[in-house]
């Protein structure tokens, strides 16, 4: 008698074929659903991918936590019902398009025109939907793929109006000129939980300039930078309120530097003339490129600046950075601006060239040399965010934006991380959670083409109208729309609507020419993959609520803060996140990408390895 049944001696590839043609035939998925239809459910989300691409190793990855997840579920006696969603929008996919037409940015698109180009975008995205398929049942993941979720279906898009106008309705929406990192090359701001997902270690040359005092013969501020190209548009600079601050002879000159950094920004042939908090100092404009229309050109302050590197002293240019625009408003300085949406200058020496192009930086310091405007260069190593799409730098840019006021709920949003099972616990506690802890309002648009146009239309005296459904908007519109029963009218339309005060016609509104980011309509497939606002709310609301609701795998930080910022507000329509929500991560993995995992009856099996499965072990809860 044998021990062991003796092993199948056909190829390898006959032996799948068949078991894949039994398990079809036998129709196992709908099966197991079918005949538990009386039991619990267990709620599965499937994140989209992208059809314009090809699947590779990671997808298979993701997919067999996936399907371990809903297979183990199943044998459990749960009902666990699962389908594909695509993911048919967004800068990606123009990305891609762009490349195969040969475009190098947005002006290449509107030539070309933007209606085709969002006809090829259409096309686009089934490009390698039928390799996705076969991917998927080869592999041998049960999931529903004749009935997925398309993020660019008018349904799906209806659900995001829903959303977008809940927040408007609470007066959660408003316009912002805020500093927004900002991709020169795709001509969008990203998200910071976007910018997140593209820092580099680049190299950059850091420049020390002298600033010369107005009333000081001979006498100059020395002041660093990391961003040569910024120069032109500066108006002040910046100085730590809390250091001294020291006015040096030498080598024939004064120069003014912290006197923490005096050794080694001067050497060691220096004399200290005086020492003093530096606040009350007026400068001549540096590069008089452009001009100033209010008082400019003095020291301000702001605990930001450091000792660790350069002078002690930096240059302030409100149009480029965060910490530079605070200063700006604080002390009501001039902007100047003289850098187009494509990332080139508009004025200046160097007026058309690209500003982050590393050849321009080079040109920029051989003129500060030539015109003896140049104390030091330094070449130095740091992280510079790009953009996670075309890997350009970014610019960091005063940009009109509509933003969600998440800060008005952000401690509904920690609470609700708390509950979640992060492991290791410190992702969640300290990575995640101070990131939390310090989050800004979320820049929700876009000024692209192929995407969900968000339905905002504005009218001159100053109402502002949000469309919550194709309904309002059939309503609403002067025009007319054809039927929204049968999906058929086109959302992305301009279509003006009316505004009614005491039923008297008011006044045409104008669509604002917005469009949804990418991680607010990707990162909400909890709700849409059911279109809970009119196609599926019986089946959601059925399921939303239950303790088992929130096992799901999550690639990066920004899925996890998109879900919990729209479904925390919410008031819990969607589901309840529990302690089977969980996450693992490795120590040495300096991108923050996060590994999957299995839940298995209260434990972990986590999976190591960059993009290998070693042997799983178990952490325990």
């Amino acid at each position: 008698m044998k021990k062991f049944e003796e092993l199948d001696k056909r190829n390898i590839n006959e032996i799948e074929e068949e078991t894949l043609k039994r398990w079809e035939d036998e129709n196992l998925l709908n099966e197991t659903i079918e005949n538990r239809k009386n039991d619990e459910n267990f709620v599965f989300y499937d994140g989209p991918a992208t059809a314009n691409g090809m699947p590779g190793v990671h997808h298979m990855l993701a997919k067999v936590v996936k399907d371990t997840f809903c297979k183990y579920k199943t044998m459990k006696g749960y009902k666990v019902i699962r389908k594909v969603g695509w993911d048919t929008h967004g800068l990606p996919v123009e990305v891609q398009v762009e490349k195969e037409l040969g475009f190098n940015g947005k002006g290449d698109i509107e030539k070309y025109g933007i209606k085709k180009f969002n006809e090829k975008c259409r096309e686009s995205v089934w490009k390698n939907e039928e390799a996705f398929r076969n991917f998927t049942n080869k592999m041998g993941q049960f999931i529903d793929l004749k009935h997925p979720y398309i993020t660019y279906d008018n349904n799906y898009i209806e659900t995001e109006w829903w959303i977008l106008k809940k927040y408007f309705d609470e007066g959660l929406i408003y316009d912002g000129l805020k500093i927004t990192p900002y991709c020169p090359r795709c001509g969008t701001g990203l998200a910071s939980h976007e910018v997140a997902q593209g820092y580099k270690e680049i190299s950059v040359n850091t420049v020390t300039v002298p600033f010369k005092l107005k009333d000081e013969e001979n006498t100059y501020l020395l002041v660093w930078t990391t961003t040569p190209w910024t120069l032109i548009s500066n108006v002040a600079a910046c100085v730590n309120p809390k250091e001294e601050y020291v006015k040096c002879k030498s080598k024939g000159y004064n120069f003014i530097v912290a006197k923490k950094l005096a050794s080694k920004v001067l050497g060691d042939e220096y004399e200290v003339v005086e020492t003093y908090k530096g606040k009350d100092l007026e400068y001549e404009q540096f590069l008089p490129f452009l001009e100033v229309n209010k008082k400019g050109f003095y020291i301000t302050c702001a605990d930001y600046v450091t000792m660790e590197d350069g002078t002690g002293i930096v240059h302030i240019a409100p149009a480029f950075g965060q910490d530079d625009y605070e200063v700006g408003l604080r002390y009501n300085l001039p902007v100047l601006n003289p850098v187009d949406e494509a990332g080139c200058y508009t004025d200046g020496p160097w007026k058309g060239r690209l500003v982050v192009d590393p050849e321009l930086e080079i040109e920029i310091i051989k003129y500060l040399a030539k015109e003896d405007k140049i104390f030091k260069k330094q070449k130095i190593v740091h992280n510079y965010p790009h953009c996670w799409r075309c890997k350009t730098p970014l610019v960091y840019y005063a940009k009109e934006s509509l933003y969600i006021k998440t800060t008005a709920y952000k401690d509904k949003i920690i609470a609700e991380n708390n509950k979640i099972n992060w492991v290791p616990s410190y992702v969640g506690e300290k990575r995640f959670g101070n990131w939390l802890e310090n989050m800004n309002d979320w820049a929700i648009s876009r000024n692209r083409y192929w995407g969900t146009p968000i339905p905002l239309w504005r009218c001159s005296c100053g109402h502002d109208e949000m469309i919550g459904s194709r309904e309002e908007l059939v309503e609403k519109a002067i025009e007319k729309i054809f039927s929204t029963k049968n999906n058929t009218y086109n959302p992305t339309k301009n279509y003006n609507i009316g505004y009614f005060l005491n039923n008297d016609y008011y006044e045409t509104l104008e669509n604002k020419e917005y469009l949804v980011k990418g991680p607010f309509y990707t990162g909400k497939y909890e709700t849409d993959e059911y279109d809970y606002r009119l196609v599926y709310k019986d089946i959601i609301d059925t399921y939303v609520g239950l303790p088992q609701v929130g096992d799901l795998y999550i690639n990066t930080y920004s899925d996890v803060l998109t879900m919990l910022a729209i479904t925390d507000h919410m008031d819990n329509i969607l589901y309840t996140i529990n302690s089977e929500y969980n996450l693992y991560t490795s120590k040495i993995d300096q991108k923050l990408k996060l590994r999957p995992v299995i839940y298995l009856d209260g434990s972990l099996i986590a999976l190591s390895g960059e993009g290998t499965i070693d042997s799983p072990y178990i952490i325990g809860r």
